[in-house]
């Protein structure tokens, strides 16, 4: 098991702010961003469309639009969701995205991402930081 760090970075138009979310422990990156994901948080709102337009094309080979509207067929949007979901891991958290928004609206915009704190977390190591209540 590893610790990650969760990051949430605030931005609005009269100031922004970097701070740690919470601390996750999981088996891998893939574990973390479905521990991540099952959770709200900004990426998780993004419409399908959004999701599509922002991922590099070497993400999307072999996925096609379903027609001129933008609807996509059941498979595509599995094969959509799942690119997304190795485009996040690669970039750590949309925070490190080039595609992130800096500019924030008026109520603000949120970046999460994550850093690796510690690999191999003994088990003693998890029940300590549970008893701390560092991890849930």
């Amino acid at each position: 098991m590893n610790l990650y760090k969760i990051i949430v970075q605030h931005f609005a138009s009269k100031d922004e702010h970097t701070s740690i979310e919470k601390y996750i422990i999981a088996e891998n990156e893939s574990d973390l961003y479905d521990l991540i994901f099952e959770r709200p948080t900004y990426w998780a709102d993004k419409d399908i469309d959004d999701i599509y337009y922002i991922l590099p094309n070497e993400y999307l080979e072999g996925v096609e639009l379903g027609d001129e509207y933008h609807t996509y067929f059941e498979e595509e949007e599995g094969i959509i969701m799942e690119a997304w979901k190795k485009y996040v891991i690669s970039t750590k958290g949309e925070y490190n995205a080039e595609w992130a928004d800096y500019d924030g609206s008026a109520l603000g915009t949120k970046h999460y991402g994550w850093e690796l704190v510690q690999e191999n977390i003994l088990p003693a190591e998890i029940e300590t930081l549970k008893k701390l209540k560092i991890v849930e």
